[in-house]
């Protein structure tokens, strides 16, 4: 139930209800938006080439083991 919809009265307890409802919507909206910018500004612009990862100590020696 909406404001638009022709059943709406405008009693206090719709207004804190739907009042509830949009501060909650907004937050998880604004949560998102937030989440969405920090993703895309932590993101490389240029990819780097793969470097070979560094030699597990312990796998050079197994043999040993």
């Amino acid at each position: 139930m909406t404001p638009f919809s022709f059943e709406w009265q405008w009693n206090i307890e719709y207004i804190l209800f739907m009042g509830l409802l949009y501060i909650a919507l907004t937050i998880i909206v604004c949560g998102l938006v937030y989440v969405l910018v920090k993703t895309w500004l932590d993101l490389p612009m240029i990819e780097k080439p793969h470097d070979t990862p560094p030699e597990i100590s312990y796998r050079s020696r197994y043999s040993d083991y």
